[in-house]
Parts: C-alpha cells; sequence; structure tokens
C-alpha cells in the first residue's frame, strides 16, 4: 500500500490527523473489487466488502454507524479513536506514547463503538458536552448504570461483562493528543485501577473446564476409533471413485460448455425414455476417447 503523506502544520496534525483518508487502505485492510470504499467523514463506514474479514464476523458488525452516538462532536471523536486503532503506523499515531502499536482486528470494531455509544449517550444524558467536564462523578455513576441488566436493574451483569463498558472509556485517554473533544490533560477513568480491578474481575490461569467423565469419555474414544478404523477406509474409497468419476466425465464432455450440459442429460433421458438408440460413433473417434 503506497502511503501518501500531506504537508500540515501541527495544529492541523493534532486535530485532523484523519481528515480525507479512505478507512480501509489507510488501515492496510483489503477490500474486494466494487466494494464500498468508506472514507473517515462518513458518519457510516460500510465494510462488507472486506476480503479478510474473520469467519465469525456478521454482516450487521460489518457495518459502523456512529448517527447512534446523539453528540456529533462525539462521533467524530468515536470515529477518531477507531481510525487511530486500526492504523497504529498512522503517523499522528505513531508518535503517540501511550496508543496501542496493534492494530484492532476489524471483528472488534462494532463492539468497540458499542461501548463508545453508550458511554458518550450516557455523558449527554446527564448534561455533558465536552469530554473535559468529565470527571470520576461521572464515572462511578456510569458504572452503576452498565454493571446491572437494561433488561432487568435487579440483576447485576458478570464482572467480565462490566470489564468491556470500563476498558473503552479509559482508552479514549490514550488517544488525547488526536482527539478533537479529549478529558483534561491528566484525567483517565478510574485512574490507577485497571478495568478488571474497577469490575472486579479476577483472571486466572487455571483451567475451568472440569474434566470429561470416563462414561462420557470411553464411548467418545471408542467411536472415535471406529469412525478412523473401520468406516474411514471404505470413505477413502468411496471419495477416489468420485474424483475418478468426476475427472472422466470433464473428460468425455471435453469443449461442451458449463450451460450445455442439463441440456445434453435431457436429450439421453429422452432418448433412453423413448428408445431411440445413440448415434453410433466411429472407430476413430472411440479410439481418440
Amino acid at each position: 500500500m503506497t502511503t501518501v503523506t500531506t504537508a500540515l502544520v501541527p495544529e492541523q496534525v493534532k486535530k485532523h490527523p484523519f481528515h480525507g483518508l479512505a478507512v480501509c487502505e489507510t488501515a492496510g485492510l483489503r477490500l474486494r473489487p466494487g466494494s464500498p470504499r468508506p472514507r473517515f467523514e462518513q458518519d457510516v463506514w460500510d465494510l462488507t466488502g472486506l476480503a479478510d474479514a474473520p469467519t465469525v464476523m456478521s454482516t450487521h458488525r460489518k457495518i459502523l454507524d456512529f448517527t447512534a452516538i446523539t453528540h456529533p462532536l462525539w462521533r467524530l471523536v468515536a470515529r477518531e479513536h477507531l481510525m487511530a486503532r486500526l492504523a497504529p503506523l498512522h503517523p499522528a499515531v505513531a508518535t503517540l506514547p501511550h496508543a496501542f502499536r496493534v492494530a484492532l482486528n476489524p471483528h472488534s470494531l462494532w463492539g468497540e463503538l458499542r461501548q463508545l455509544t453508550r458511554w458518550f449517550n450516557h455523558l449527554t444524558a446527564a448534561g455533558v458536552t465536552t469530554l473535559a467536564d468529565v470527571d470520576q462523578q461521572h464515572c462511578a455513576r456510569y458504572l452503576a448504570v452498565v454493571a446491572r441488566s437494561a433488561t432487568n436493574p435487579d440483576r447485576v451483569l458478570s464482572p467480565v461483562t462490566t470489564t468491556s463498558m470500563v476498558r473503552v472509556p479509559q482508552f479514549l485517554a490514550l488517544y488525547s493528543e488526536i482527539l478533537s473533544d479529549p478529558y483534561r490533560p491528566g484525567f483517565t477513568p478510574w485512574a490507577g485501577r485497571s478495568a478488571d480491578e474497577v469490575a472486579g474481575y479476577t483472571r486466572t490461569n487455571v483451567n475451568q473446564v472440569p474434566p470429561v467423565p470416563d462414561s462420557v469419555l470411553r464411548p467418545l474414544l471408542a467411536n472415535s476409533l471406529y469412525l478412523l478404523e473401520t468406516i474411514s477406509p471404505h470413505l477413502v474409497l468411496e471419495a477416489q471413485a468420485v474424483r475418478a468419476a468426476d475427472r472422466h466425465e470433464a473428460a468425455s464432455r471435453r469443449g461442451l460448455l458449463i450451460g450445455e450440459i442439463p441440456t445434453m442429460r435431457d436429450g439421453i433421458e429422452h432418448r433412453r425414455a423413448t428408445n431411440v438408440p445413440a448415434p453410433l460413433i466411429s472407430a476413430s473417434s472411440l479410439q481418440s476417447a
């Protein structure tokens, strides 16, 4: 990918590092020919044409709709943040002291935007209009809300779920230098505490999955051995026969177009049903076939 560097004064680089850039090209993401090519300024990024999208990245996760964020300025901030996460080698991002050095997986974009939307809209509902006015009280009230189910306020969400809701507001502080509306200098939500600590989530390296009991494991292994030792040799032979038949059919029709094959088969079936013999092939053609 060719990188074009535009000469900008420092203040422009600080406020608009991605102005005019194509999202996928800037992030080094391949697109299928003819696919939409979203630009940074657009409020909806259509990534449905990603050529190397993970299999688990469903279609709805490829549409990033920033209009769900009520405050227009924070839509811009969300775009700036996600663009920085996607393109850590961009000159304006690579020089940030605390920025992530590994690009965000495109599959994670939808979830990150969802958490940014939740955070920004909570602040809007609280009467906040600039991130410079955010303080720890806003963070505490936000945590009290998102730590409970939206459909059942009496149900407390698991710490691992709450962690992601805390992490994204904290990440914004890492990119303050390039955001159009950053937190006030020196402020980080829940400063000095990781998202895990805030949410009460304890990570462990211990395998949490219990061992499979013998009553389940032994029949499973026996069935697996039966499939491998008894069934699979027959499957291999059948697969070889199918491949040979495919090669023979491909050779027999030679120059016949794919679209003509159904017509040929219909003609053969008609002759068979009406007892019309097939034309006699010449000896030379039979030998060449």
